[in-house]
């Protein structure tokens, strides 16, 4: 029983780190949009994002 309570615990702080991934992608995606539109860089592509596999939070299969 306490397994169980555990494992969903976990699921559920895992299912919430992914999605806060996903938020921060958008993010970052959206301050690159601004900084091309207001000519702080020059395209979005100037501007690397560094992405790690210690980051890599996707759900397992």
């Amino acid at each position: 029983e306490n397994l169980e309570w555990n494992s969903r615990i976990l699921k559920a702080q895992t299912d919430l780190l992914i999605q806060a991934k996903k938020d921060c992608y958008d993010y970052i995606r959206q301050i690159k949009e601004a900084a091309v539109t207001t000519g702080l860089a020059r395209d979005s592509n100037s501007i690397p994002i560094v992405e790690t596999q210690d980051t890599n939070l996707e759900e397992p299969t």
